[in-house]
């Protein structure tokens, strides 16, 4: 899991505090019409295109045609060296085994990875580290650890804190999506600028900074480089690299171990909207006309059943339940929340007929 320690600082969260919308995500969708805008604005919410990211446009003809594009990008993108082959294969063999559930977790993964990569290749980062989620949650945003950990990334309470990630009784940022995506990537730049060196980064966000920093002026004591391979690591801490070298491999050859990746062109799954007013999750729920468990995949952080309105609140819709939400609200003139904090249920909202 992720952790910190009080002498980390000055990190500064990229998300931007603006009134914009962005399109973004992971996995295999049916583009819009070529002729259709990007952009839909309305007084209350909008979708805009993100600028950012390098395929938010329709994908070529050529990507369309081959299949799993999305994981040639990644394989594009990776950089870290190799690492034993015995050991990497052996802990290969053991997650497509069936013991660890593989199939399911990257049927999960398929909804967030375009973003990530997407992210990562953005900020020149080895995409291997979209691979960390496997081993932190399983993709999971929504499964808590023994100790406290939460969302894709594994983030502690003390570490949301530092990262500026909100965590009250409305909503908890350490499962947000976007929010928890950037401040993981903000921490594993911090790490590489201080070593130098992408695998002790990496280690540095299992172990800690401060431990890491001690191996490696141990290791120059010695008059030995300070690598992975020549710093003093404690067994689990050591064997995390080799379970990312591990599922790296079962992406690069997953014929070799018997998995079937799933299908993702690369190209967006989800857009992002500012939500600028308060809103109950059941009034965008019918708007969108998406069900409340496609919703929570997209959407793990809410704690209540109202969405607050702040300059940096969003919701995640797939494109499709996004064009919904804004047809329908153009002729819903029910009040979009009716929630009270005591916990009572607000009367089942209508659009007009």
């Amino acid at each position: 899991m992720m952790t910190f320690f009080m002498a980390r600082r000055g990190l500064t969260l990229t998300a931007a505090y603006v009134l914009v919308l962005m399109l973004s995500a992971c996995a295999p969708v049916n583009p819009p019409p070529e002729k259709k805008s990007l952009f839909i604005n309305q007084t209350d919410f909008h979708i805009t295109e993100l600028s950012h990211t390098v395929a938010a446009g329709k994908p070529t003809d050529t990507q369309a045609a081959v299949s799993g594009s999305l994981w040639l990008a990644m394989r594009e993108g990776f950089k870290l060296p190799d690492l034993n082959s015995t050991a990497v294969t052996e802990q290969a063999r053991r997650y497509a085994s069936g013991r660890y559930h593989l199939q399911p977790t990257l049927d999960r993964a398929s909804l967030y990875l375009f973003y990530i990569v997407q992210e990562l290749r953005t900020r020149g980062m080895p995409t291997e580290i979209a691979l960390i989620p496997l081993i932190e949650s399983s993709y999971s945003p929504l499964q808590k650890g023994s100790v406290h950990h939460a969302g894709i990334w594994g983030i502690m309470p003390a570490a949301g804190k530092h990262l500026g990630l909100t965590q009250n009784a409305f909503k908890d940022e350490r499962r947000d999506i976007l929010r928890s995506t950037q401040g993981a990537l903000d921490y594993l730049q911090e790490m590489y600028a201080m070593f130098g060196d992408w695998q002790l980064a990496i280690v540095a966000y299992n172990w800690g900074p401060g431990n890491v920093a001690r191996a490696v002026a141990k290791a120059k004591s010695q008059n030995l480089a300070p690598t992975y391979a020549n710093i003093s690591l404690p067994k689990s801490v050591r064997e995390y690299l080799v379970w990312v070298a591990a599922y790296k491999d079962i992406v690069m050859h997953p014929d070799n171990y018997g998995v079937t990746l799933p299908l993702l062109d690369n190209y967006p799954y989800f857009v992002v909207i500012d939500v600028t007013r308060d809103i109950d999750i059941s009034v965008v729920l019918e708007l969108a006309e998406i069900s409340k468990e496609d919703f929570i995949k997209l959407n793990p952080s809410f704690n209540r059943p109202v969405i607050q309105s702040a300059a940096d609140q969003k919701i995640l819709l797939p494109y499709k339940q996004a064009e919904m939400f804004q047809n329908n609200l153009k002729g819903y003139t029910l009040p979009l929340t009716t929630w009270k904090q005591t916990g009572s249920t607000p009367p089942a909202a209508k659009k007009k007929k």
